[in-house]
């Protein structure tokens, strides 16, 4: 702020005196603020880099020079000095010796460091990316989830083969364990692409933040690293998967290939049966919303259910909307039929009445 103040001051002298200086030369005792007007404002912290940009702007950075602290006719007054002492210190009032003499006899201009250790600096951070084993295939190529089941169930396959003898290596068709844990396997993924803050969480504190959209579900991870919900259905008879389904986000790649298999698979059902029969192994956050698009996207639902055409209703005769004395117009509608019994207690017998009206 004290470079600031002197490089404004120095511009209004000069744009107010008809002088024109050959030199004109600034003095600091602070080797910070010299490294700070010697460097790019662009690497500096907001409040310093804009005004050392001010400084850049109004003066010349060659012009500004060190004074030793010995040497400093402001350090007298900032470190307390009496008035009497202040009246008989030379250097307060007309500076140091050297000052007045050439410039051959000042002191050495100081070689002011560049170096990434002065303060305010901008801190660099660098991120390194490192992408999760299971991350081996694209996941939205895939339209189809049973196929994708499939092809990670062969790829986890080939990784087995490579690390066992030639005679332990698997080369039938797929079991049903297989394509179960390839399941597992995308389950797994989606939740590391979906909920890597609270994954990190709960395996170093064992719960959730109280900023997390799971804190309501009260989750934990099983023995294979899936996020399940808690509950209050661990006395149940249910299955394991059924009292602590696996957490889902509807927004996921394969939250939205399991909804669209399982609505065909279902015989396509609508939105509520659709919802009722995941959540039996997962659950899917917003899970009613996209089983309503899943839904409401099938084609072949929307052509089997058309709209009812409602039809124009005729007008009204006219002597339902002539005024006229009561009952000047009668009719007689029917309503039935009624069960009625001829009589209460045990062995009556019901028949049939209907009501002219």
């Amino acid at each position: 702020m004290a470079a600031v103040l002197a490089a404004r001051l120095c511009e209004k002298v000069r744009q107010s005196m008809e002088i024109e200086f050959n030199s004109i030369t600034f003095w600091t005792d602070s080797t910070i603020v010299l490294g700070w007007i010697n460097t790019s404002p662009h690497l500096l912290q907001v409040f310093v880099a804009n005004r050392v940009n001010s400084i850049q702007e109004l003066t010349n950075i060659e012009n500004w020079r060190h004074v030793r602290t010995q040497d400093n006719p402001a350090d007298c007054v900032s470190r307390g000095m009496k008035p009497q002492e202040l009246l008989e210190f030379e250097m307060y009032w007309s500076g140091p010796d050297w000052l007045r003499e050439s410039i051959e006899s000042w002191p050495e201009p100081l070689v002011v460091s560049r170096s990434n250790e002065l303060p305010e600096l901008k801190r660099v951070v660098v991120a390194n990316t490192s992408t999760l084993d299971s991350e081996f295939i694209d996941l939205s190529r895939f339209s189809n989830l049973t196929r994708l089941e499939r092809v990670i169930a062969y790829c986890i396959r080939f990784i087995n083969n490579c690390r066992r003898k030639e005679d332990e290596r698997l080369s039938s068709s797929l079991s049903c364990d297989e394509i179960s844990h390839a399941s597992l396997v995308l389950a797994r993924l989606s939740q590391r692409q979906s909920f890597s803050e609270d994954l990190v969480t709960l395996s170093k504190q064992g719960q959730v933040s109280n900023k997390s959209k799971l804190i309501k579900l009260h989750p934990f991870l099983d023995e294979n690293g899936l996020i399940r919900v808690g509950g209050r259905l661990n006395n149940s008879d249910y299955v394991y998967e059924k009292k602590h389904p696996i957490v889902l986000c509807s927004k996921h790649v394969f939250t939205r290939l399991l909804f669209a298999r399982e609505h065909k698979r279902l015989l396509h059902a609508g939105p509520q049966l659709l919802l009722a029969v995941i959540r039996e192994n997962y659950w899917p956050i917003a899970g009613r919303s996209l089983a309503r698009k899943v839904f409401h996207q099938c084609v072949i639902c929307f052509r089997n259910c058309p709209k009812e055409i409602s039809p124009v209703m005729g007008d009204l005769p006219k002597r339902r909307v002539t005024p006229s004395p009561p009952f000047y117009v009668t009719g007689v509608d029917y309503a039935g039929p009624f069960l009625i019994k001829d009589r209460q207690g045990r062995g009556c017998r019901t028949q049939k009445a209907y009501i002219a009206v």
